[in-house]
C-alpha cells in the first residue's frame, strides 16, 4: 500500500482528548476540534482518496448554551450598531 497514510489509531484520538482535558479544554471545544478531523476524513473518502481513517468518540458536554437572543432582542441590539455593520450582523444572526 505504497503512498497511503496509515490509519490514525483510536488510542491516539483518545490520548489527544485526554491531553486536551488535562490542559483545561472544555468538552465542547475538544468535540469541535475532533469534528474538524472527522470532516477531513469524510472529505478524503468523498474524494475517493481514503488516506485517513479513524474512529472517534464524543465527550459529554455540560456547558451547552442556555440563552439565545429572541428576534426582538437582536433587533434592539442591531439598531444600536453602526449602520454599515448591520447587514453582516443580521446575516450572522440568521445563519447562526
Amino acid at each position: 500500500m505504497a503512498g497511503r497514510w496509515p490509519p490514525i489509531a483510536t488510542d491516539l484520538i483518545n490520548r489527544y482528548a485526554s491531553e486536551r482535558l488535562a490542559e483545561g479544554a472544555a468538552h465542547a471545544s475538544i468535540n469541535r476540534e475532533l469534528a474538524v478531523l472527522k470532516l477531513a476524513f469524510n472529505l478524503s473518502l468523498k474524494a475517493r482518496r481514503p488516506a485517513l481513517q479513524a474512529a472517534r468518540r464524543e465527550l459529554a458536554e455540560d456547558n451547552v448554551r442556555t440563552g439565545f437572543f429572541e428576534r426582538e432582542q437582536f433587533e434592539a441590539v442591531r439598531d444600536n450598531l453602526a449602520t454599515d455593520s448591520r447587514p453582516l450582523v443580521t446575516f450572522m444572526y440568521l445563519t447562526g
